[in-house]
């Protein structure tokens, strides 16, 4: 017994004493399943993914443990550790009771954005808690270099935490920039990248296929139903790159954000001592396609094909500057993403999948609490707002009319567990008491804060997605070549929770690690590596498993 107990501290001590990284790379794609790297791995070159893959960690069995697989909260686990029910990032937005106003998760009343036209605010002060970049600034007396980037400002702001020297972010003016909350001015290299225009030189061209045409023919038909063109494309190959909108929208929205990112690795001189910097990295466009065609496109093929390229190249300008030996990279995902639905409907008509018209569950909501407690003057409703999967209801309504919440929550769940598409819904009181026997009823609570969250929340059931087209326009165009609505995420099925969690690089041990495990690992296993504090809030695992 002695000697194992031995055992244990020497292994210890040597994860301690092990050399610390110059560079810690931390990358998200957003909107990536862990099973696209099975399911197109053999496409896959000798050093994007799977440099992870070949020569690094795979927990293959990682899922988020919370029901919102949102981008917001998301993002907010990954670098801290932490679940909404510690962090408050409930939702991409939630809605404030008190000043009748939707919250945008990153939205601030204080740091405007610079150099935006109309006028923004934005920073971390909705997080709570810390991040594995501000313990790092702790520890290194701010001496490390801490940067995040990604074209969704919740991204990059959520990843970068509260002490990062800077979190960049695209605005509407195709730049990047960043809040006041980090920097007063832009630094001049930041500037100089904006106004070379490098954003314009993919406008004009084709995004086309990269494999041979039967290399994507196990995926089925390229022009599928449901598949969305809000991106001002077509639904099929070759798609037209005349917008810089289509830039972001299209693999060579990528393709810039690494020219940004590697920029930023040269002018800010990452990794280039022994004091350890950390990088955060957003992959955006993998979100806005997979929303447009689904998981079972051919253009999502293409663009993980695509993205696995980019990391390689990526990965090999790193090993040339820094050498990778001196580099931890880790690689993750905020969240997965739902089929779209009339990709099962085609095939079987009767199927548990489609789409629920949330004009249709807003007025169900609003009618049948008229008809328990009445009609209440033209101005004003029962229900305040339902976003994020929250319903805020009518508080001060509800207490003039002497009715108490919990009743009224009764009623409303009763209806909406008869709608087609609803698989739970919970009373804001049984998720504060944890009162849920179900798995997705704990996912539920990890997405639940008392002062942010709804009266209820509600969870959809497998391959439903919400839509907000009108609901007799869907009943009438559904399965039609008219019906182009894309697909979403924010539930709490595998689809959505399990995403990829790879490790690459300095005291980490190569393998394939099937137990369970969670993207709210990442954060203490990182912090356990460099020797530093963990976040606070931390919920997360240390994943000794992996490391050497």
């Amino acid at each position: 017994m002695k000697n194992i107990f031995l055992l244990l501290f020497l292994s210890t001590c040597a994860i301690y004493s092990s050399p610390k990284p110059k560079l810690v790379v931390f990358i998200s794609i957003d909107q990536f399943r862990y099973e696209y790297l099975e399911r197109f791995e053999k496409h896959f070159g000798k050093r994007g993914f799977r440099l992870f893959l070949d020569n690094g960690a795979n927990l293959n069995n990682s899922k988020f443990l919370h029901s919102s697989n949102e981008t917001g909260p998301g993002h907010a686990v990954l670098m801290s550790g932490s679940y909404a029910n510690v962090n408050g990032i409930i939702a991409n937005e939630w809605f404030n009771n008190i000043t009748k106003q939707k919250v945008y998760c990153v939205e601030d009343s204080i740091y405007p954005i610079l150099g935006i036209s109309s006028v923004k605010f934005r920073s971390p002060r909705n997080f709570h808690g810390t991040t594995v970049g501000d313990e790092l600034k702790l520890s290194s007396n701010f001496k490390s270099k801490v940067f995040s980037v990604s074209f969704k400002d919740r991204s990059a702001i959520l990843m970068g935490g509260k002490l990062a020297d800077a979190a960049y972010f695209m605005n509407a003016d195709t730049v990047f920039t960043t809040s006041t909350y980090y920097l007063n001015n832009l630094p001049k290299w930041v500037s100089n990248f904006n106004s070379s225009g490098k954003i314009y030189l993919s406008m004009g061209k084709s995004w086309t296929k990269l494999l041979a045409e039967k290399e994507y023919e196990f995926m089925g038909n390229d022009d599928v139903v449901g598949e969305s063109m809000a991106l001002s494309m077509s639904r099929s190959f070759p798609h037209k790159i005349d917008s810089y909108i289509n830039v972001i929208n299209s693999p060579f929205g990528n393709e810039f954000l690494f020219k940004f990112t590697l920029n930023l690795i040269n002018e800010e001189k990452l990794g280039e001592d022994e004091i350890t910097d950390l990088l955060c990295v957003g992959l955006s466009s993998n979100d806005y396609v997979g929303h447009a065609f689904g998981p079972n496109s051919h253009e999502v093929m293409d663009m993980t094909i695509r993205t696995d390229r980019q990391l390689e190249e990526f990965f090999n300008v790193l090993d040339k500057k820094i050498g990778l030996s001196n580099i931890l990279i880790s690689l993750s995902a905020d969240h997965g993403v739902a089929p779209i639905p009339e990709i099962i409907l085609v095939k079987k008509p009767l199927a548990n999948a489609g789409r629920v018209p949330w004009d249709v569950l807003i007025s169900a909501v609003e009618n049948v609490l008229i008809d328990n407690f009445g009609k209440l003057p033209t101005s004003q409703k029962w229900l305040s707002n339902i976003t994020g999967n929250n319903i805020y209801l009518n508080r001060e309504a509800l207490k003039s009319h002497k009715i108490e919440i919990e009743d009224a929550a009764k009623i409303i769940s009763d209806t909406l567990l008869t709608f087609e598409g609803i698989a739970a819904v919970y009373s804001s009181e049984q998720l504060q008491e944890g009162a849920v026997s179900t798995k997705i009823g704990k996912q539920a609570v990890y997405s639940f804060y008392p002062t942010r969250s709804g009266d209820l929340f509600f969870q959809l059931s497998p391959n439903y997605v919400g839509t907000y087209k009108p609901s007799k326009q869907v009943a009438k165009t559904i399965l039609t070549k008219d019906f182009s609505e894309g697909t979403n995420h924010g539930e709490p099925w595998d689809y959505d929770s399990h995403v990829p969690v790879l490790f690459y690089g300095v005291g980490i041990k190569k393998g394939n690690y099937p137990f369970n495990s969670s993207p709210a690992d990442i954060a203490p296993t990182l912090s356990y590596i460099l020797g530093i504090s963990s976040t606070s809030g931390n919920q997360g695992n240390i994943l000794y498993q992996i490391l050497k």
